[in-house]
């Protein structure tokens, strides 16, 4: 009965031994997850950053668009107001 206890302690020596290395190794991995949590959040905050640069770069270009077909609808108004006044002159409507 003593060998058996004395078995017994003996593995749980050896498993205290594991658990204290185990713990050796968990606090050397919680700097290193520090340090790889750090640099994720920063990449997040560049990618951030980037996606709002590009928001408001579309929200210029598509303002620019807007002022281009402005422009476009004025030009075909024009040019139809023309062709519609030559017409008229061209038939003697006028």
């Amino acid at each position: 009965m003593e060998g058996r206890i004395a078995r017994l302690e003996s593995d749980v020596a050896h498993m205290q031994k594991d658990v204290a290395e185990i713990k050796v190794d968990l606090r050397s991995l919680e700097g290193k997850v520090d340090g790889l949590r750090d640099r994720v959040e920063a990449g997040f905050t560049d990618i951030r950053q980037s996606i709002a640069q590009l928001s408001v770069a579309m929200e210029r270009a598509y303002g620019k668009s807007k002022v281009a077909t402005i422009g476009t609808r004025v030009w075909a108004l024009s040019t139809t107001g023309g062709i519609l006044l030559l017409m008229a002159r061209v038939f003697k409507w006028i």
